[in-house]
């Protein structure tokens, strides 16, 4: 496993309610399976000796999903909301807490910081008034991309949510 980026800030994702008929051991079990989906899905346990960033919090399951352009963590939380009873039955429900931090990679600053100056520097060797609004409009456009938030991660994050929260009393 690579070395977690503790500069990386972890910022609530979201937060999804689900009810299962299976307990809290069994519905830990069944999220670990789902999450899978996502990377390898680490515990605590499996997290000892590792530092991670201070702003993930407690957490049940952590996922790395870096790849050599962006660092991408997402941590979970499993916790009892209650239970209920259906028709005789009885329904836990369970808050799903997520939190997810994402920031480039040394590369992907090295490549944006040489677009941004590349089409600075072409800005001023041009004679075209069209190639200087191109250079302009490239180098806002790399600038803008660089400080954006990854789309992907919030996809994930979507992703995660609705497969729990289309969860009713124990459909898997």
């Amino acid at each position: 496993m690579q070395k977690i980026d503790t500069r990386t800030l972890m910022m609530d994702a979201g937060m999804t309610l689900f009810e299962t008929k299976d307990n809290f051991g069994l519905c830990l079990g069944q999220v670990k399976a789902e999450l899978s989906e996502y990377g390898k899905v680490l515990t605590p346990k499996d997290m000892e000796g590792i530092e991670i960033p201070e702003s993930t919090g407690e957490y049940d399951f952590f996922i790395d999903r870096t790849t050599f352009w962006r660092k991408r963590y997402v941590s979970c939380r499993v916790e009892g909301a209650g239970d209920k009873e259906i028709d005789g039955e009885k329904v836990y429900r369970y808050a799903l807490c997520l939190r997810e931090g994402n920031r480039s990679t040394i590369f992907r600053n090295i490549v944006m910081a040489a677009i941004i100056l590349l089409s600075a520097g072409s800005l001023f060797l041009s004679h075209s008034i069209i190639a200087r609004i191109l250079s302009i409009a490239v180098a806002l456009i790399a600038a803008y991309s660089w400080v954006m938030p990854s789309w992907t991660a919030a996809k994930t994050i979507f992703t995660i949510m609705d497969t729990f929260s289309g969860r009713k009393q124990n459909e898997k």
